[in-house]
């Protein structure tokens, strides 16, 4: 039988080849901005190292959402924007004057909210290769806020709020405001949206408002009805009033749009991100390469122990022949 040291030995064979204790390459820093606005430069940077200067097969990839290849440079060619990112990344751009790290980094003049995502930067050379990732979010507030209102039946008046050019997709409520200053909430009865190919989105909510013969007796000399419709963006600490009123002689069944007035406040404390819509598909062939390199690397490492394992077996049962 196989002595118990020489099971170990083969065990401690297998852990070091299949986990690749010895590392060549060792990413340090990963920045990566949490939060952008549509008007702010982003640089993402990813500082590595290479043991005992091994440059040979150097290549440095961005991913956007794991598998989305969206950056590639293999030194010293010039780097390669794909995807999302094509055309919006300055390859002019150095992050550092030595010649294995200067394209290292993405920097994009104009991000727009479509760019949102969390990426990964992946450097790796024939011996080994090391990956980081961290969120991004672009946002933007609303362009346009506005209400109208619609009166259906006599003592019913249908309230819509529609939001235009937000990124990420806003979250949207309606009150009913006094001039005592108190608010109650007015349920949403339906809410469309869609996204444009920039990240933008437009999204209509409506609700009904409910008004009492009572109280239509009681308020016979207040002049309007004043509704407000609140705006926030998921993973921002952002918030946006636009106040309305209903007309008094508001028609049955017409339309009517109001000239609003916007308040917005804004703070950078972000919290957890909101999900973005997803980016683009790139081509299947990118996916392909994704995972064929991967799974090669993989490959290699399982041929090397069995044959390694087969050496040792082979050399055991040689002695013991003897």
């Amino acid at each position: 039988m196989m002595s118990h040291s020489l099971v170990f030995l083969l065990l401690l064979l297998v852990f070091f080849i299949l986990s690749g204790h010895v590392r060549c390459v060792r990413i340090t820093r990963l920045e990566v901005p949490a939060l952008v606005g549509v008007e702010d430069a982003v640089v993402m940077d990813c500082v590595y190292v290479l043991e005992d200067g091994l440059t040979e097969g150097l290549v440095v990839k961005w991913y956007l959402d794991t598998i989305h290849l969206v950056y590639q440079w293999i030194p010293p060619r010039r780097p390669q924007a794909l995807g999302v990112l094509a055309g919006r990344v300055d390859p002019s751009y150095r992050a550092s004057p030595h010649p294995w790290a200067a394209h290292r980094a993405l920097y994009i003049p104009r991000p727009l909210p479509a760019l949102s995502g969390r990426y990964s930067c992946t450097v790796s050379t024939f011996e080994d290769e090391d990956t980081r990732s961290a969120p991004m979010l672009v946002w933007r507030a609303a362009r346009q806020v506005s209400l109208r209102y619609q009166r259906p039946a006599p003592h019913l008046v249908n309230v819509t709020c529609a939001v235009e050019g937000a990124a990420p997709r806003p979250l949207i409520t309606l009150h009913r405001a006094h001039l005592d200053s108190d608010r109650y909430p007015i349920a949403i009865k339906g809410e469309v949206g869609r996204v444009g190919s920039s990240g933008l989105w437009e999204v209509e909510v409506w609700g009904l408002l409910e008004e009492e013969e009572e109280e239509e007796e009681e308020e016979e000399e207040e002049e309007e009805k004043m509704v407000e419709c609140h705006v926030s963006l998921p993973g921002i600490e952002f918030s946006q009033v636009t106040v309305g009123s209903i007309p008094t002689d508001l028609p049955i069944i017409t339309t009517t749009t109001t000239t609003t007035t916007t308040t917005t406040t804004t703070t950078t404390t972000t919290t957890d991100r909101g999900r973005t819509p997803p980016s683009p598909l790139l081509p299947n062939s990118t996916q392909a390469s994704f995972y064929a390199s991967h799974a090669g690397r993989l490959l290699s490492r399982v041929r090397l122990c069995a044959f390694s394992c087969a050496f040792i077996l082979y050399s055991y049962t040689r002695t013991h022949a003897l």
